[in-house]
């Protein structure tokens, strides 16, 4: 079964119920299925090709869900694109997926102009109004009614790639990892019946905060397929959030651990306002427990964590509200510094360099193996695993933790030397090519230190170039047109040299451990 099935089960069940809501703009799943439809078939029309590859660039809006619901209903493919990327990330990520099209936001006009460059004319690029800027209905929807109509059958295969989700390899360069339409619909239906969104039902709305091109939107899928309400915040503002949930009654929500934390910094009145909260799903981070304690204790056993890559997908892991409670009770915080235990019918392990399970309370690298897997990066080959030895056939997700006697698994650090700030993934190398360029740096090594608010921030360690110095505030801007925000160096460290390896490398190892000095986890 492809997801087009999925979509047309979910218009026949669901059709007249409020699916999207984005300010006074609410949209039923029919309303929201045909302008997908019918902006996906314009596009079909003016690239001569019915199953278009098509990047994303926008802001939280509802007409990226009718881009997704549209694409998977044609056989096209979603080229899921981070709005906070620099022009150089978008680039490649468009040459990389050889996107038929783009559409984009206006807030986004000049970055999507210089990342296409002289591809400009290969490239069909469709601007969305800013909101400000248009009426209520946008120019999405001008698409998708003139072009609207019943969709046709599509010849799908349940192994068709659905969506392009780009994460960067240990070089740091941008791989799409491929998505079927049999990958998605399993997961998504294995989450909201076996796993963590089991509890989900018709009369829950969820708000979507973080972006939606990761987590966030991932959840669309099995709110959708139960005919909940989805809310649609523009901005991750918890403090507008809180308004949001007031006035919409919100039941369910996701953030990252940084808006978890902002939540207790929110005024009284302001948390009151989240009274209506039944869950709030967190993940991409770490998050300390100190602070997840006082969430608890604030806010209630609302709290679930999920773990996951974007290899394999979702939540591999699940902390459940009920396992905070318990944890809070026996003022246990390792166990709420845990990402839970293995969701339900995924297998988990933790195994050494030569694919050996480690014993109980032992560091291991986690692995999984099933069709939750990606199965291959597009134009790059297999997603890699193990070729023999005892785990041949099981994924290596980077990242390294231990079970303990209760079977909750503890991430502790991870293999790569991919920092992870604010739920966004962040590799080393990327910036420390952009830094290099600077005439005033002679050496440079990135490394992710702990920030209270960010989980981790982009630190750059440098050595000046012979007879230069290096002003801090000046290289902590520089590379902005190179890296998007998030990338860039929130600490400059001035050092006469960097500490080498006995084989004469950097040793960034060293480097980043001064900096976790005196803390449980290096994550």
């Amino acid at each position: 079964m492809t997801l087009a099935v999925l979509v047309e089960q979910v218009v026949q069940r669901w059709g007249d119920q409020t699916g999207v809501v984005e300010g006074d703009e609410r949209l039923t799943y029919r309303e929201l299925v045909t302008l997908g439809w019918g902006a996906v078939r314009h596009i079909a029309a003016a690239i001569q090709d019915p199953r278009p590859r098509v990047a994303v660039v926008m802001d939280n809006r509802w007409e990226y869900f009718a881009l997704d619901v549209g694409l998977a209903a044609a056989g096209g493919t979603l080229v899921r694109c981070n709005a906070r990327d620099s022009a150089a990330d978008l680039a490649h990520i468009l040459r990389d997926s050889q996107a038929h099209a783009v559409v984009h936001s206006a807030e986004h006009r000049d970055t999507v102009a210089v990342a296409l460059g002289a591809r400009a004319g290969e490239v069909l690029r469709i601007e969305l109004p800013a909101r400000e800027d248009g009426g209520r209905r946008p120019a999405l929807e001008d698409l998708g009614r003139a072009c609207a109509g019943a969709p046709p059958p599509v010849d799908v295969d349940d192994h068709d790639p659905y969506r392009l989700m780009y994460t960067s390899g240990t070089t740091g360069v941008p791989k799409g990892v491929v998505v079927t339409h049999d990958q998605w619909r399993a997961a998504v239906l294995e989450h909201l019946y076996l796993g963590p969104l089991r509890d989900v039902r018709q009369e829950a709305r969820l708000l979507h905060v973080t972006p939606l091109s990761h987590v966030a939107g991932g959840l669309f899928w099995p709110f959708m397929l139960t005919g909940a309400t989805q809310v649609v915040a523009p901005t991750a503002d918890v403090a507008a959030a809180a308004e949001l949930i007031a006035r919409e009654a919100i039941t369910h929500t996701f953030l990252v651990p940084t808006l978890v934390h902002r939540l207790l910094d929110l005024d009284p009145s302001q948390q009151n306002a989240l009274a209506s909260l039944e869950r709030v799903y967190y993940a991409a981070s770490p998050i300390d427990p100190q602070r997840l304690s006082e969430a608890v204790a604030r806010f209630g056993s609302i709290f679930a964590q999920g773990y996951g890559s974007t290899e394999a997908m979702w939540w591999l892991t699940y902390l459940s509200p009920e396992e905070h409670a318990t944890a809070l009770a026996a003022g246990d915080d390792r166990r709420l510094s845990s990402c839970g235990r293995p969701s339900l019918g995924v297998p988990i392990r933790l195994i050494d360099d030569v694919g050996h399970p480690v014993a109980t309370g032992e560091l291991g690298e986690v692995a999984t193996r099933g069709r939750h897997v990606a199965l291959s990066y597009w134009g790059r080959g297999d997603v890699p695993r193990d070729a023999d030895g005892p785990s041949a056939g099981w994924f290596r997700t980077g990242d390294l933790g231990y079970a303990d006697d209760a079977g909750y698994i503890h991430l502790m650090d991870r293999k790569s030397e991919l920092i992870v700030s604010g739920g966004f993934n962040v590799y080393p190398r990327e910036v420390e090519l952009a830094l290099g360029t600077h005439p005033d740096i002679a050496e440079c090594c990135v490394v992710g230190v702990p920030d209270e608010d960010w989980g981790e921030v982009v630190a750059a360690v440098v050595v000046p170039a012979a007879g230069r110095s290096v002003d801090t505030r000046l290289i902590e801007d520089f590379g902005r047109h190179a890296l998007a925000g998030y990338k860039r160096p929130r600490l400059v460290v001035v050092r006469d040299e960097l500490p080498l390896t006995a084989n004469g490398k950097v040793d960034r190892k060293a480097l980043r451990a001064g900096f976790w000095a005196g803390r449980d986890r290096s994550i």
